[in-house]
């Protein structure tokens, strides 16, 4: 497994975040500590963190699935597909299933760390997956229950409709990257609740 490695030795801890009533089912965060640059590869995630820090949640959601979409880019770049399939994965502007499996642990837990600090476990991918399994992994229920769609999960809201502040129904945000750049919802990827498990022990 990865380890969550960076390029500055100056760090801080981070508190464990259990303060979100949803937060029963126990799950290990992705136990790293925050250097002034945070860098995984080719990959900054300084301005992600500046952003959540500010409390700059659209930006910082925004960011989120910029980040996520050029990692699933680079992956989908590996595969050894024909043209077509290559063009048609090239143009997919949003977090797929097949992608969520393959996201280097590194990237996932870093990303879940900085949006479960700095909203104090009111936004991140383990409270999303923690919502996932309550909801029995049905995507309705999950998009209803986090605020992304009304109507029993049927109508979804826009990403221009969502709730960009701690206002938010518990797990609302990251939302960027299961959303088109059209403002489309597509759904939450649900084999990002098995990847995150997958991710945590003492290397992440």
């Amino acid at each position: 497994m990865p380890s969550c490695s960076f390029n500055h030795e100056s760090t801080r801890p981070l508190p464990f975040l259990s303060s979100n009533p949803l937060l029963s089912i126990a799950s290990p965060h992705c136990r790293i500590t925050m250097p002034d640059s945070l860098i995984i590869g080719t990959v900054n995630y300084t301005q992600l963190r500046e952003f959540l820090s500010a409390g700059e949640w659209e930006r910082g959601d925004r960011e989120t699935g910029r980040i996520l979409l050029e990692i699933a880019q680079t992956l989908r770049g590996a595969q050894n597909l024909s043209k077509t399939e290559t063009q048609w994965l090239t143009r997919l502007d949003y977090l797929t299933e097949d992608d969520s499996l393959n996201i280097p642990c590194a990237d996932l837990c870093l990303m879940n760390r900085l949006w479960m600090d700095s909203s104090e476990g009111h936004f991140g991918f383990t409270i999303q997956s923690q919502i996932w399994q309550q909801q029995q992994q049905d995507y309705a229920e999950f998009a209803q229950t986090v605020g992304w769609a009304v109507s029993g999960g049927i109508e979804w809201r826009n990403y221009a409709d969502l709730i960009f502040d701690l206002s938010a129904p518990a797990g609302h945000l990251p939302a960027k990257p299961f959303y088109t750049e059209e403002g489309l919802g597509v759904g939450w990827a649900g084999n990002l609740a098995s990847r995150l498990e997958d991710c945590q022990g003492p290397d992440c």
